[in-house]
């Protein structure tokens, strides 16, 4: 599946490191759907995990999709966009999904530090074209 990833750490795809966060966006290759997994292994913890899907089936293969991850205080959202217009203006999102169930033991963890993107489990060819980042205070 391809995944965007936000961690604390350089664990790579899946679980993190104890004491270490992730949130990790990515599309179920069979379904088309969106997911999101929120993964916290507190130190001398366990691993709680915190997964949610949105079923619209709107990934298809060998399709470009324009996409943008955003927070907004303790919420964080990812949406997908046939167009650049779309994802730039906000508007016509073919799927999104807004994850802001995070438990304060969640917050207590590191910051982001790491960005991740790739293809796990999947045969084929994953790219990942035109990756902005910046940070925006109002």
């Amino acid at each position: 599946a391809p995944y965007l990833q936000l961690s604390s750490d350089t664990s790579g795809y899946g679980d993190p490191a104890e004491g270490n966060k992730k949130i990790i966006f990515y599309t179920n290759n069979n379904l088309g759907n969106l997911r999101s997994s929120i993964r916290y292994y507190p130190s001398g913890g366990s691993l709680t995990e915190i997964n949610d899907e949105v079923d619209d089936d709107e990934w298809d293969k060998d399709v470009v999709y324009y996409c943008e991850a955003t927070r907004n205080g303790d919420v964080y959202t990812f949406a997908q966009y046939g167009s650049v217009a779309d994802r730039d203006n906000r508007t016509n999102a073919l799927q999104e999904i807004t994850v802001a169930d995070l438990t304060s033991a969640y917050a207590d963890s590191p910051d982001f530090a790491y960005i991740g993107v790739g293809g796990d489990g999947t045969a084929g060819q994953q790219n990942t074209y035109n990756l902005k980042l910046w940070n925006v205070y109002f």
